[in-house]
């Protein structure tokens, strides 16, 4: 039966009505995330501030900075509720964004609304300046009342980066997804120091002898001559600390633990493999291998077999790391009139001490003088507190700054964070990529050497990624210039004088494997070793002065690891070597 025309003009009039309220939710819903926008953008700046007065230590103004942002956070997530949100996040093509919206405002939200106030609220208990000397001195009991604040914020902003890192960026629009990554990498290097800062405090009252004298060896590991740490280790000193306070005993150099006849530790098969007996004959190569824990268990029982000290642990800093902390202290005046600056310690201590000063004892006494110069400065108490908490995040992300404990119970804190240094053995869901390098000729060339690593996952499949693994390796030796032979290294070198001989290990991902190596489109010699259930491939690159080379590798990963991928790399004379590493493929 044909419908009658009031009935026609009804569903007309219906569908009119719907036309009305579909665009009346579009522009709400428009309008909403212009206000989320603008929300969030103001958290952001209020954010900024507020850690730069609570850096400061003006918690009133930071407290108010704050609560600014707490409430353009909280506005912006009102604003991203009700069902019309709800609705849209299950809309094809949009949804994906209008979920991550959600998500974003709900973590900001939770973060400035209840995790962060939590600093300024506590009072002093957990500024940056309870965990600054004094006179030596560490306030033992100041950094124990900021325990609960700081493992309390470690816990909020883990579950926020949780909250966020599951969000399927490639889905996302480009001005959002651009966004959400950088938020992605903020919050994940957020949660790296807020756990740090948690582990510090924790650790800081019996590291620092409230229950007795501890006795540490502090290594001065130098970049000039690359190891898979960092550099060789070319001055040595004794850390006391009693009841907070802290002092440098005594210094020396690796001559004064000597070298072995032979091995003085087992290494296992895996180790002699890859770095051969001299890891566990000259203290100088204990850092060959790529683990902190380990190296540091061997140096110990070195020094304890030659020097008189019972060791509690082992801590390590390189130049770099030492010219972020006089950003913090200022310029230090060695024994000779040498001023040394964060802006000229890496080239100093690097390069110049080479050049200018003949001589491995007096180039180690030049390396005495700053440790302690830089020592005495960041434990008499005029450090500015925020820019040594900055410098020590900035060189404990790059693995600049590492420590050991002697005691089991503190080790398992230090286990898996970037101050422990260690290497990862068990397989998780993000895959692990490790790229190491070690000098293969006596020089100092390193401090000429550039390289980057660059990490991108190209497939998935059956539960795991394939990866491509690119490292780059610049020479920077100048051309034309007769360096000495403290640089170049000795005639017995298997280079030419000037050239750079390095070792650069890939360790795949637990339970991974390397597919094949190109070094500039041409297969290299492989060394194909294992080491602790991890695949290594090593390949020796030679480079001359001014050359440049790429090394690339295909990498699977383990099963089950469909996470973004990590990466760790040695941190070198010019940079981390860090590239960019891509999300997952998966």
């Amino acid at each position: 039966m044909a419908r009658s025309r009031s009935d026609r003009n009804g569903l007309r009039r219906g569908i009119l009505a719907g036309v009305f309220v579909v665009l009346f939710l579009l522009l709400f819903t428009v309008w909403q995330a212009l206000v989320v926008k603008n929300a969030l953008t103001d958290a952001a700046a209020d954010l900024k501030v507020a850690a730069k007065k609570f850096g400061e230590g003006r918690d009133r103004q930071a407290a108010a900075r704050l609560e600014a942002a707490a409430s353009s956070a909280s506005r912006a997530q009102r604003n991203t509720t009700g069902p019309i949100w709800w609705i849209a996040s299950y809309l094809p093509d949009v949804g994906d964004d209008v979920e991550a919206v959600r998500t974003v405002s709900a973590v900001a939200d939770d973060l400035l609304g209840g995790a962060l106030p939590g600093l300024t609220e506590g009072g002093s208990a957990a500024r940056p300046e309870a965990f600054r000397p004094v006179r030596g001195r560490f306030d033992i009991e100041g950094i124990k009342a900021a325990q609960p604040i700081l493992a309390s914020l470690a816990d909020d902003v883990s579950k926020g980066n949780a909250r966020v890192a599951t969000l399927d960026t490639p889905g996302l629009i480009v001005p959002l997804r651009t966004r959400v990554l950088d938020l992605q990498e903020t919050l994940e290097l957020a949660d790296s120091a807020a756990r740090a800062a948690a582990s510090a405090a924790e650790l800081m009252p019996t590291m620092l002898g409230q229950d007795g004298k501890r006795t540490y060896l502090l290594l001065f590991q130098n970049n000039a001559e690359i190891r898979a740490q960092g550099g060789m280790p070319g001055a040595l000193a004794i850390i006391e600390a009693e009841d907070g306070s802290v002092r440098m005993t005594r210094q020396g150099a690796p001559r004064d633990i000597g070298t072995f006849p032979r091995p003085f530790v087992d290494l296992t098969g895996e180790e002699v493999e890859l770095f051969t007996t001299r890891a566990a004959i000259y203290p100088q190569d204990t850092v060959f291998i790529p683990d902190f824990p380990r190296s540091s268990s061997i140096v110990s029982q070195m020094w304890e077999r030659r020097q008189p000290e019972e060791l509690d642990g082992v801590l390590s800093v390189d130049p770099v790391a030492l010219s972020y902390l006089l950003r913090a202290t200022g310029p230090v005046r060695l024994a000779g009139g040498q001023v040394v600056t964060a802006t000229d310690a890496r080239d100093y201590l690097m390069r110049e001490v080479y050049l200018d000063v003949r001589g491995e004892k007096a180039q180690n006494t030049i390396f005495a003088d700053t440790a302690r110069g830089a020592f005495d400065a960041l434990t008499g108490g005029s450090v500015e507190p925020a820019a040594l908490l900055r410098a020590v995040a900035e060189a404990t992300t790059e693995r600049r700054i590492m420590v050991w404990s002697e005691r089991s119970e503190e080790q398992d804190l230090l286990a898996g964070t970037a101050i422990g240094g260690d290497l990862p053995v068990a397989a998780n869901e993000r895959p692990e990529v490790g790229v190491y390098v070690n000098d293969s000729a006596a020089d100092k060339l390193s401090a000429y050497f550039d390289y980057r690593v660059d990490v991108s996952a190209r497939t998935c499949s059956a539960d795991r990624q394939t990866l491509d693994v690119q490292v780059t390796m610049t020479s920077t030796v100048p051309a034309g210039v007769t360096l000495p032979t403290s640089v170049v290294g000795p005639p017995t070198n298997p280079t030419r004088p000037g050239d750079i001989l390095n070792s650069v290990y890939l360790y795949a991902p637990p339970g991974g494997y390397i597919v094949s190596a190109d070094l500039d489109g041409q297969e290299p010699p492989l060394g194909d070793y294992t080491y602790r259930g991890r695949d290594v491939g090593a390949v020796t690159v030679g480079l001359e002065r001014g050359e440049t080379r790429t090394l690339s590798y295909e990498v699977r990963t383990g099963e089950g690891e469909t996470g973004d991928p990590r990466l760790i790399t040695t941190p070198g004379a010019l940079g981390s070597g860090m590239g960019d590493v891509s999300a997952t493929a998966c």
